[in-house]
């Protein structure tokens, strides 16, 4: 089994994706597990890091250094996961491969050289993870959610003065059409499995935002609905910012989009999160 994972998970793809589930061990504390994976994988430190998880920086360093001796000292062999083990680290994956994503899409910290190309390589993983790993969900969620908002960057910030332009006063003309696609591409992907995750949420939720590019229209109500199953399923800081950014706005129209079905799934019970924190959650 575990050989058979190892070509699944071929090197001759990308040979920092085994790394990265190798990098989400049982024994690593989950919190540090996304930190370790983008400073092992991608060669982020500790400051480039801390804006994202939150955490001040010589507080993670500190974290890191420990678990690395951990590791050695356990003598923690480290092999390519199978059957639940897998599935439990897919998660952790995920969640660094979005990580590192924020962090190239917010320029976390500005201008940070290392942050430019950072949003691409965590595409080209995602995209990876998604195409050999179909049957799970939220692989294609994940791809999803990152082409949406790829698809927005060249709109997304002033020419003239680089100030971010919320996502509402966003020339849509400017949003890459072949990014939408793909994007609802892998959201139909994801719809086709029962199972439901904060990725296919949070991919819907930018769904119906690309749907303004046809319709002019933004129907409020489902971001409603959808943001109130997103903080039911991760209740995060930044969900519940997207929840309260898109309830300070009336709904409008309503207008079907490729995430509506999954607003019979989440029901009308809750707030929602996004996943940008501030005023970025809006851009």
């Amino acid at each position: 089994m575990a050989e058979e994972r190892a070509e699944t998970l071929a090197p001759a793809t990308d040979p920092r994706l085994p790394l990265m589930f190798i990098c989400a061990h049982p024994a690593i504390d989950p919190a540090l597990r996304a930190p370790l994976m983008l400073q092992a994988v991608l060669g982020l430190d500790a400051k480039r890091m801390a804006g994202v998880f939150l955490v001040p920086p010589g507080m993670l360093g500190q974290r890191l250094t420990r678990i690395k001796a951990k590791i050695e000292s356990a003598k923690i062999r480290f092999e390519l996961p199978e059957g639940r083990d897998f599935d439990d680290r897919m998660a952790d994956v995920l969640n660094a491969i979005y990580a590192a994503y924020s962090f190239g899409y917010n320029g976390i910290p500005a201008c940070d050289r290392k942050a430019a190309g950072l949003a691409q390589e965590a595409i080209w993983l995602s995209s990876l993870v998604a195409a050999e790993n179909p049957q799970v969900a939220e692989t294609q969620g994940l791809f999803a959610l990152m082409l949406f908002s790829e698809a927005r960057r060249p709109a997304r910030t002033d020419h003239d003065t680089g100030a971010l332009i919320p996502l509402e006063e966003q020339d849509t003309s400017l949003w890459d059409a072949a990014y939408l696609a793909d994007a609802e591409k892998a959201l139909a992907n994801a719809a086709r499995n029962a199972s439901l995750g904060r990725y296919q949420i949070e991919a819907s939720i930018q769904a119906v935002h690309a749907a303004r590019r046809r319709t002019g229209l933004t129907d409020w109500n489902e971001l409603k609905l959808l943001y109130t199953g997103l903080v039911a399923i991760a209740p995060t800081i930044g969900a519940q910012t997207g929840q309260a950014a898109g309830g300070a706005c009336r709904p409008r129209h309503h207008r079907g989009h490729p995430g509506q079905h999954l607003s019979t799934v989440v029901g009308d019970s809750g707030p929602c999160p996004g996943t940008d924190r501030g005023h970025r959650s809006r851009a």
